[in-house]
């Protein structure tokens, strides 16, 4: 490719988001003489090529690098080394343009994998880290039992809307997540700071801080419970 056909095609290198489905296939354009660019759901992505002298993945991170041969359209398979993850199949169509660039949105799609604990960290802070993971993974704590008292979001407001999914109490905590979706025209970088309010012990984010329009995330929060709840006994 020259550079004068580099320069005048250059607009087609901006990443274009695709929504995708477990069961379809989707053809994409991409270039067959540069690497390409896909950015996955997927914590650990990998690639399966039936045929790897057509297309060659490295992973790098969340995002497939890919190269292909400039001659012939080639299949795969895009998912995670969790087998429960959804697979995603592509066919790609290579052409003689630079580099393209995809992101990958499978909607209602979490990872199945909750952040890990690092570093030393003090008895509290750790018992916190580990309520989190729990929740995150959907996994009822020791001592935990299901309340249904539905708790509003703290922070954000009118610019997202968040549903309650589920809410466990302990002997000193109440465990809440919701499910919060960005309703703005633009991005948005979300922080566990926004969540923070009077009784909020800890907040947290997983597993996307950063949101398309239309794009969800969980928020998991940890507030401590009154004198009055502070016993399994009569949970609400």
């Amino acid at each position: 490719m020259s550079m004068s056909a580099a320069l005048k095609d250059g607009t087609m290198v901006r990443q274009q988001n695709i929504r995708v489905h477990s069961g379809k296939t989707y053809s994409i354009i991409v270039s067959g003489v540069a690497p390409n660019l896909i950015e996955t759901p997927f914590r650990h992505p990998e690639m399966l090529v039936t045929n790897s002298k057509l297309a060659t993945p490295i992973v790098h991170g969340q995002n497939l690098v890919v190269s292909t041969t400039p001659a012939f359209p080639v299949g795969v398979y895009v998912t995670g080394k969790n087998p429960h993850d959804p697979m995603i199949s592509l066919t790609m169509i290579p052409k003689k343009i630079p580099p393209k660039n995809y992101r990958l949105i499978i909607p209602g799609f979490i990872p199945s994998v909750a952040p890990t604990v690092t570093g030393q960290r003090s008895g509290y802070a750790q018992r916190m880290v580990h309520l989190m993971r729990d929740a995150a993974l959907k996994q009822v704590p020791e001592n935990y039992r299901q309340s249904h008292k539905r708790l509003a979001l703290p922070g954000p407001g009118g610019a997202f809307s968040w549903t309650w999914e589920f809410s466990w109490v302990g002997n000193r905590y109440r465990i809440t997540a919701y499910s919060l979706k960005n309703t703005l025209v633009g991005p948005v970088n979300l922080m566990e700071t926004n969540f923070y309010a009077p009784g909020v012990l800890s907040a947290s984010v997983y597993p996307h801080h950063h949101l398309y329009p239309g794009e969800k995330t969980q928020v998991f929060v940890i507030t401590k419970l009154t004198a009055a709840h502070g016993t399994l006994g009569g949970v609400s």
